[in-house]
C-alpha cells in the first residue's frame, strides 16, 4: 500500500504532536545480531514451557515436542497466560481454552461459534480481574469477551464491548500490568490502546514505520515480556523492543536474525536463560527459536488499587449517551431491603429503583443533575419524606415529595434561583429540624434555600451565597456536625460551616495528589458510632477515596469497582455522583450500601446505569473495619 498525500501528512501531524519516543529516529539505539535454531516444520506458533516445545499446527492441532495434544482439528493463532493457553479453530470458527499440567492437557473448552472471521487474538489477564480475551475480526472490529468456562467443557464467551480496528489487523499483545492493549497497522505503525474497559477508548501511537517513524518496514507480529514489547517488521528479519515510559514508548533494541528469514508470527517465554522468542519463517515454514537479552527483564511494579465488585446494577437510564448521572439512598426504616435509589437522568428525569436494580419510577420532569433526599420532613403539615433535584432548563431546585413509608416519589414544585447555569446540588437538615438545599453554578457560585412548609406546600427562601474559584459539583452536608464538604472539580476538596451563617470563606482540606485525580465529583459520607468518613469519586482515576473527616482528613484508602462476572456486572467508571450509606440494608448489604454512577456500562455495551456495593466488600478490599473504629 502506498501513501497518498493526505496518510502523509496525518503521519507527519501526530509525529509532531503525539508524546512517542518512536517519532524521531534515535541513532544510540544498539542493533544485535541474533542466532536461531529450528523447533520444528510447517507449525507456525509455539512456546516453551520448560524443557519442552507446545506447537501449533494449522492442520493437526497442538502438540508437545512431536506428540499430539488432544483431539486434532485445524487450529491458528494463539496466546498464554502461565499454564492457560488459548486458540482458534478454524474450522468451527471457535476459541479452544486449555491447560498445560506438566506435560498434559488439562481442560480443553470450546467457545460457542462466532458470528464473525477471526484474524487474530490476544488474552489479557488483569490484576484482581477475570481472565479476558480480546479477538479480532475481519470486519475491522475488536472485540473484548470475558470468559466462563462451564464443566461441561465448554466456554461462554461473554461480549465486553467491541470497537473499531485498523483494516486489516492480525497482530495484537496485552501487557497485564499496564493494561494495554497493542495492535499492529500494517504499513502504518504500533498503536496502544486501554485494555480495561473502563477506560476511555482512546489510542496513541507506539511507533510509526519509517520514514515517518523508526520502526523498519511493516509493523506485524506483537510478543510481550514483563514491560518490554517486541515487535517483528513483517516479512523482514528484523525485530524492535521497546519500554514504556512515562506515558511514551522508547525504542531500546533492534534485532536482526538471518537476512534469508521473512518472520510472520512470534511469541516470547520468560526461561532460567532469558527470554526466548519462537519465530515462524514464511520463507522455509519453519518455526525458529532464538534467545534476547534486554537491559533489563523485571517488570516494573507500580501501587496496586484494591478492586471491589459491585453485587447489583441498575436497569439503564432510558436515555442514550452521557445521561445517568447522581444517586440518593431513601431507607426503608420498618424494611430495610426494601430500601430505594434516586437516581438522576440528566437528559430526561429523576428514576427510582429496588435494591434489586428493577426500574420502579420514571419521572419525566426535564433535564434534573444532581440528587439528594432527607427523611422526616412535613408537607402540609403532614409527615414526608422530601428530595431535591437541580433542573438545569428551569435553573432551578425541584422537590418532591416521598412517602415515608414506601417512598414513592411524586414530582411537587420548583424553587427559582439566581443562579445562570445550576449544577451540583446536595441538602442539609440542621439539628434546629430546618431543612435546607446547597445548588451550585458552573461558574464556581453557591446558593444556600431554606426549604419551609405550610398549608400551601414548600417554598424556599435564599439564606446564604458563597463560592469557590472554579467549577464545582459534588457536596454532601454532615448534618450532626453542621459541615459541607464541596469538590472543586479541578483543584480540592473544601469545607465551610452548612449553617446559613457560617460565612463565606471555604476551606481547603485535601488538594488534588496521585490518590486524588480530577475531576473531582461526587460525594457521600458514611458514618459510624465513632465517626464519619468522606467518600468521593476521583474521575480521573476511576477510583473512589475515603477520608477522615476530622483533621487532618487522613486518607483511609482509595479503590476501584471492577468486574462481577458471576453476576454478569462490569466495573464503574467516569463516575460523576456517588451516595453511601453504613445503615444494614438487608443480605446484599449488610454494613451498608454505596451507589455509584457508572460512566460506561459495558459486559455488553448498554446506555449508562448505577452500579450498587456492598460497603461490607469495600472494607474487606481495604482491610479496614470502620464500624469498629
Amino acid at each position: 500500500m502506498k501513501f497518498n498525500c493526505l496518510t502523509r501528512n496525518i503521519i507527519t501531524a501526530l509525529c509532531t504532536t503525539v508524546l512517542v519516543s518512536g517519532c524521531s529516529k534515535d541513532e544510540t539505539i544498539e542493533s544485535h545480531q541474533l542466532t536461531t535454531h529450528v523447533i520444528t516444520d510447517q507449525r507456525e506458533t509455539g512456546w516453551q514451557v520448560n524443557q519442552d516445545w507446545l506447537t501449533i499446527d494449522e492442520t493437526q492441532g497442538l502438540f508437545l515436542n512431536e506428540q499430539r495434544l488432544g483431539p486434532k482439528f485445524r487450529a491458528e493463532y494463539g496466546d498464554r497466560r502461565e499454564s492457560n493457553f488459548v486458540t482458534y479453530d478454524i474450522a468451527n470458527n471457535r476459541l479452544a481454552f486449555f491447560s498445560l499440567n506438566k506435560k498434559n492437557m488439562t481442560d480443553l473448552h470450546f467457545s460457542q461459534t462466532l458470528g464473525f472471521a477471526v484474524e487474530g487474538l490476544c488474552l489479557y489477564s488483569p490484576d484482581n480481574e477475570a481472565a479476558q480475551v480480546f479477538v479480532l475480526g475481519d470486519d475491522s472490529l475488536g472485540r473484548q469477551f470475558l470468559m466462563n468456562h462451564s464443566t461441561t467443557g465448554s466456554t461462554l464467551l461473554q461480549p465486553i464491548r467491541q470497537f473499531p480496528i485498523p483494516p486489516g489487523s492480525e497482530y495484537c499483545a496485552v501487557n497485564d500490568r499496564t493494561q494495554t492493549l497493542f495492535i499492529s497497522e500494517e504499513n502504518i505503525g504500533i498503536w496502544a490502546y486501554p485494555a480495561s474497559a473502563e477506560e476511555e477508548l482512546k489510542r496513541k501511537i507506539v511507533d510509526f514505520v519509517q520514514p515517518y517513524g523508526t520502526l523498519p518496514v511493516a509493523a506485524g507480529p506483537l510478543a510481550i515480556q514483563a514491560d518490554t514489547l517486541y515487535v517483528a517488521s513483517l516479512g523482514s528479519a528484523i525485530i524492535t523492543g521497546y519500554i514504556p515510559d512515562n506515558n511514551q514508548y522508547t525504542k531500546i533494541h533492534e534485532w536482526h536474525v538471518s537476512e534469508h528469514i521473512k518472520i510472520e508470527g512470534m511469541t516470547v517465554t520468560l526461561t532460567d536463560k532469558g527470554n526466548v522468542l519462537s519465530i515462524f519463517n514464511d520463507e522455509s515454514t519453519q518455526l525458529l527459536r532464538t534467545r534476547v537479552e534486554t537491559p533489563d527483564n523485571k517488570q516494573r511494579s507500580q501501587p496496586s488499587v484494591p478492586f471491589v465488585p459491585a453485587r447489583i446494577e441498575t436497569t439503564p437510564v432510558e436515555s442514550k449517551g452521557d445521561a445517568a448521572d447522581d444517586p440518593a439512598i431513601w431507607v426503608n426504616k420498618s424494611q430495610p431491603e426494601n430500601s430505594l435509589v434516586l437516581g438522576t437522568n440528566k437528559q430526561a428525569g429523576l428514576e427510582v429503583y429496588r435494591l434489586s436494580g428493577e426500574r420502579i419510577q420514571n419521572l419525566t420532569v426535564g433535564r434534573v443533575n444532581n440528587v439528594d433526599l432527607r427523611q422526616g420532613f412535613t408537607l402540609q403539615g403532614y409527615e414526608m419524606d422530601i428530595a431535591a433535584a437541580s433542573h438545569r432548563d428551569h435553573r432551578s431546585i425541584s422537590l418532591f415529595s416521598m412517602n415515608p413509608v414506601d417512598g414513592h416519589t411524586r414530582y411537587q414544585t420548583e424553587i427559582i434561583t439566581s443562579l445562570d447555569d445550576v449544577y451540583g446540588l446536595c441538602m442539609y437538615a440542621a439539628t434546629d429540624r430546618s431543612m435546607h438545599v446547597f445548588i451550585n453554578d458552573q461558574d464556581g457560585r453557591y446558593e444556600q434555600y431554606e426549604i419551609s412548609d405550610s398549608t400551601a406546600g414548600w417554598n424556599g427562601k435564599k439564606v446564604r451565597e458563597f463560592s469557590v474559584a472554579s467549577q464545582p459539583e459534588g457536596c454532601v452536608a454532615d448534618d450532626a456536625k453542621g459541615v459541607l464538604f464541596l469538590g472543586e472539580e479541578n483543584k480540592a476538596i473544601w469545607r465551610i460551616s452548612a449553617d446559613k451563617n457560617g460565612g463565606n470563606k471555604p476551606e481547603m482540606i485535601k488538594a488534588l495528589s496521585d490518590v486524588l485525580v480530577a475531576d473531582i465529583e461526587g460525594m457521600g459520607l458514611y458514618h459510624t458510632k465513632d465517626g464519619s468518613y468522606l467518600v468521593v469519586s476521583s474521575q480521573g482515576n476511576n477510583s473512589y477515596v475515603i477520608y477522615n473527616t476530622q483533621p487532618p482528613y487522613e486518607l483511609l484508602g482509595h479503590f476501584r469497582i471492577g468486574m462481577n462476572p458471576k453476576a454478569n456486572i462490569d466495573g464503574a467508571s467516569e463516575t460523576d455522583g456517588l451516595e453511601v450509606t453504613s445503615l444494614p440494608l438487608g443480605k446484599n448489604f449488610p454494613k451498608g450500601l454505596l451507589v455509584v454512577q457508572d460512566g460506561r456500562n459495558v459486559l455488553p455495551s448498554e446506555k449508562q446505569n448505577f452500579k450498587l456495593v456492598s460497603w461490607e466488600d469495600v472494607e474487606t478490599a481495604l482491610k479496614i473495619n470502620l464500624q469498629n473504629n
